[in-house]
């Protein structure tokens, strides 16, 4: 990326997906003006992606012959879709960062706010800011109150320290429940559940194979996180985790926070599940094995809705 003045006229001249591109700058150089440009150009081909084609017929193959045709899809698909991410990663990695920076704390903001409307919380959005800002508020319902400076502290975790192992993961859940009570009055368990949970009305992982079934998702995340499209990979990994349900609650909580972090990982913009979602949300992941393709096209709206949130933030 470089300058160049043309009689009167500054222009911006740089690279964007392989191509050589101007922007004019006028006379004196505004950087935000620059900044706020690509973001919105980055933004727009991330929308425009339309990254479910890419893999759909992958998809359909998993659904009908998963064992049988599980070489030929890594061997063929999956190359095309290593091939077709490797020439956009640069460019996300270096465009999509300003994202992060300038507009972090406005989505978690929004994150937390909807994450947490997902499993009961009632908190107004506006205290959810100002709890997050100033570490005050006026609301009446404590634990709410708990939950959202939990989830703060959560974030700052995944930011620093956090790394994929059952470890680091019981760390977050232990972060995200520090002070709060189950309805028993006692405070939730540390650790792995140690009785069987249900979820959309449907058994979860029994507890006894927890430890297992939690060390192949990891095996699993590590052996595809380098060749598996970044999206399907976050959306991926989030509704195993659900499947097996490690802990006695706040599992779609915690499960949310590690799609985010897989998804900054990769360069791109973290996401929401907006609360006005979550009877949907819900379905999609009960009913993952008889419309696997639901599940995913439903992530995918949902992704699309956050970054349209991020977009509409620059420009209000």
């Amino acid at each position: 990326m470089y300058s160049e003045l043309r009689g009167n006229k500054q222009y911006l001249v740089y690279t964007f997906l392989g191509k050589r591109k101007k922007f004019y700058v006028a006379q004196k150089f505004d950087q935000e003006k620059i900044i706020n440009h690509i973001i919105h150009e980055t933004l727009t081909t991330l929308m425009k992606w339309d990254w479910w084609n890419q893999y759909e017929k992958m998809i359909q193959k998993e659904i009908n012959i998963q064992k049988l045709m599980k070489k030929i899809i890594r061997q063929d698909l999956l190359t095309k879709l290593d091939v077709f991410y490797k020439q956009k990663k640069k460019f996300i990695r270096k465009q999509a960062k300003p994202i992060l920076e300038y507009y972090d704390q406005q989505f978690l903001h929004d994150f937390v706010h909807h994450s947490n409307f997902i499993e009961g919380s009632r908190i107004p959005y506006d205290e959810v800011k100002k709890l997050m800002e100033t570490g005050t508020s006026t609301y009446q319902v404590i634990q709410e109150i708990i939950e959202v400076k939990n989830s703060k502290a959560v974030w700052e975790y995944l930011e620093k320290d956090f790394r994929f192992s059952e470890t680091h993961i019981k760390r977050l859940y232990h972060k995200l429940t520090s002070w709060l009570y189950m309805d028993t009055g006692k405070p939730y368990p540390r650790g792995r559940k140690k009785v069987n949970n249900i979820a959309w009305e449907q058994k979860t992982t029994p507890w006894e194979e927890v430890p297992e079934k939690m060390k192949q998702l990891l095996i699993r995340f590590k052996e595809n996180k380098k060749t598996m499209f970044p999206l399907q990979l976050a959306f991926d990994f989030h509704y195993r985790f659900e499947r097996i349900h490690p802990f006695r609650d706040w599992n779609g909580r915690v499960g949310r926070f590690l799609m985010n972090k897989i998804l900054i990982s990769k360069g791109l913009p973290p996401m929401i599940i907006f609360g006005e979602n979550r009877r949907a949300y819900f379905n999609a992941i009960k009913k993952w094995w008889e419309t696997m393709k639901k599940y995913y096209k439903f992530m995918n709206k949902q992704y699309e809705k956050s970054l349209k949130i991020i977009e509409m933030s620059y420009y209000k």
